[in-house]
């Protein structure tokens, strides 16, 4: 039997969900609330659409259940994601591990998502928010849009985002409507966003603009709790850059954390003392110069009491160790993070524990809730698009006893 299937939300996630169920034979329509889909797809990777990463693992990912998600990874693989881009006429390109439309435009990806939901026949209703989703006697789902109410959808998938975007009110709808389905969703904040510091707002802003190779770290009580490495950004205001972005999503208590940047992550500390026994007779300024950029140096001497303008040579024993100490280990103090508005995803939403291997809700039978939603928050790199296909293709295809997938159209 044909089943007929309402997509919530038109997004990556929405848009590849509706192109497997027509695959499989049923009848979709999609409900966006924007006035046309993909909006958001077309600014990632600043507008050049970061749309997976040739290395996909369940490490890359924040989540409540990481065999489960395990699980979701292994179905839609590298290689039945090609297959699904080569299904919709779109060529890809590898930038250091990053794939993007061969293009190098996000539109390109967005034309041919488009392009063949229309070829498919599937139903596209723009400006719909979504405000209700019950089930009536029938056991039939009805969704209801401002006064109106479509009926009849034997399955309704949830791919309504989280609350992360480019629009001016956060998309909340997707909780609001897995909470009326019975789910209790992980509280969540802003994430792959930048972090708003404590620490001296002159000195923050002597470094504001300054971009250096480093390794970032989450402290909490003393442990490591996650750490990335790459191009950090010091703003006026704080940190940013895409390892800043990444450790975003550990800071969900954020006055319990710490940031530690190690500025010379390939530098010994024996390593340190050579070089203070070659250049001793330098004074810290120029010591430091061809290590670190004369802000950060002068940061980092003032965080250690150390006289800028002092010799090396005069520097005690315990003086030289805070010096190392300062370059390798610099606690930086978050206390918030940008708005939703500025962030690219949101973490929480509704645990993987309440759904099963299909994406089906626990709580309610025909509904199957993917990407953003879930409690599933990934790295920068194009892991989160990655996931809300990889999600939409286990909520459109089914596993059979012995644990094998079926094809779901590719």
């Amino acid at each position: 039997m044909m089943n007929r299937t309402a997509v919530i939300g038109g997004g990556y996630g929405g848009m590849a969900a509706a192109i497997f169920e027509k695959r499989n034979g049923n009848d979709v329509t999609i409900f966006e609330r924007q006035d046309s889909l993909g909006k958001k797809l077309l600014l990632t990777g600043n507008g050049r659409c970061n749309i997976s990463n040739e290395s996909i693992d369940v490490s890359d990912y924040v989540t409540d259940d990481a065999e489960k998600l395990q699980g979701i990874l292994g179905r839609f693989d590298r290689r039945k994601e090609d297959e699904f881009f080569s299904s919709i006429g779109l060529l890809t390109r590898n930038d250091r591990g990053c794939l993007y439309p061969l293009t190098g435009k996000a539109k390109t990806a967005g034309n041919c998502l488009l392009y063949v939901l229309n070829e498919l026949g599937v139903n596209i209703r723009t400006g719909c928010y979504v405000s209700s989703l019950a089930k009536n006697s029938d056991g039939l789902f009805e969704i209801g849009v401002g006064s109106d109410v479509y009926g009849g959808f034997t399955k309704v998938i949830l791919a309504s985002g989280g609350m992360a975007g480019i629009y001016d009110e956060a998309n909340k709808n997707g909780n609001k409507l897995a909470l009326s389905c019975g789910h209790v969703l992980k509280e969540g904040h802003p994430g792959l966003t930048a972090v708003i510091c404590s620490d001296d707002k002159k000195k923050l802003k002597k470094l504001d603009g300054i971009r250096v190779r480093a390794r970032a770290s989450v402290i909490k009580i003393s442990d490591e709790i996650a750490f990335e490495e790459g191009e950090i950004q010091h703003t006026a205001e704080g940190l940013s850059g895409i390892p800043v972005f990444g450790l975003s999503r550990f800071l969900e208590n954020i006055n319990d954390s710490l940031i530690r940047i190690n500025y010379l992550p390939e530098l010994t500390y024996d390593d340190f003392k050579k070089r203070i026994g070659c250049f001793g007779d330098r004074s810290i300024e120029t010591f430091l110069e061809g290590m670190v950029l004369a802000p950060i140096a002068e940061m980092i001497s003032g965080r250690c009491g150390i006289n800028y303008h002092a010799r090396i040579s005069q520097l005690s024993e315990d003086d030289i160790k805070k010096l190392y100490q300062a370059l390798t280990a610099f606690d930086f103090h978050p206390v918030q993070l940008n708005g939703y508005n500025k962030a690219q995803i949101s973490t929480g939403g509704v645990p993987l524990s309440e759904i099963d291997e299909n994406m089906q809700s626990v709580y309610c039978e025909g509904l199957y809730i993917v990407g953003e939603v879930l409690n599933v928050s990934g790295r920068c790199g194009g892991y989160n698009l990655h996931f809300a296909a990889a999600s939409a293709y286990c909520a459109s295809s089914t596993v059979n006893d012995l644990g094998e997938s079926n094809d779901s159209g590719l």
